[in-house]
């Protein structure tokens, strides 16, 4: 078993827009998905966060999921200069960016909240207690 920790930081957007990190996980026993997401300022501000169940389904069908959940909070909250990133090779290869897959530890803590059978997205105004650690970290 790799037990090995990888740090990772985070790297603000432009002046003036925002960023969307999304992650998503599978239950390895009942293959059941869920995905978190942050948005934050080109400063690091929370801006909102989200998580959701999303059901059986595969990895990369969750991690397209998460992207387009983010991105359409992102445009109920009137974000509208946004840059998404996400862990998932191949969900950056079927939306056809060309950016390196980048891990997350902020949006993986917010996934594992998604519990199974709420199908609703849930928005987190202020960072949880769990993450404020994270996004210190990162960045």
């Amino acid at each position: 078993m790799n037990t090995e920790v990888k740090q990772t930081i985070w790297i603000k957007p432009l002046t003036d827009w925002y960023k969307v990190n999304t992650d998503a996980r599978q239950n390895t026993i009942n293959e059941n998905t869920t995905c978190g997401r942050v948005i934050r300022d080109h400063n690091g501000k929370w801006i909102v966060g989200f998580y959701k169940y999303i059901g059986i389904c595969s990895i990369l069908e969750a991690k397209l999921w998460a992207v387009y959940t983010g991105m359409m909070t992102a445009w109920d909250q009137g974000v509208r200069q946004l840059e998404v990133e996400t862990d998932g090779r191949e969900a950056y290869k079927l939306l056809g960016s060309k950016n390196k897959s980048i891990g997350n530890q902020v949006e993986d803590s917010l996934a594992k909240k998604a519990s199974s059978g709420e199908l609703d997205v849930r928005i987190i105004h202020e960072p949880p207690q769990s993450v404020i650690k994270m996004l210190q970290d990162e960045g």
